[in-house]
């Protein structure tokens, strides 16, 4: 199996770029990873308003939010923040 693509968008994006380096450098581990094993770390998931079955997943410190496009084989990200 191929790996995903991983898409976010243009706000998540720079947000992630003003993050310390080793941050950026953790988040873009999470990502390759998630590209490989969809449903890694994913601890629950909670459906969107639009319907669309969003995974949450746990990595140390940080919480990514994202959806996979399994037709088109892209994984998109919708939040990424520090966990609790």
């Amino acid at each position: 199996m191929k790996p995903y693509k991983v898409i976010l968008d243009s706000d998540l994006a720079e947000s992630l770029w003003r993050l310390p380096a080793r941050s950026r450098r953790e988040i873009i581990a999470i990502f390759e990873k998630l590209a490989e094993y969809p449903l890694t770390g994913v601890e629950d998931q909670i459906r969107a308003t639009d319907g669309r079955l969003i995974q949450r997943a746990k990595f140390n410190k940080w919480r990514v939010c994202f959806w996979i496009d399994g037709p088109v084989d892209e994984l998109r990200i919708v939040e990424v923040s520090r966990a609790k």
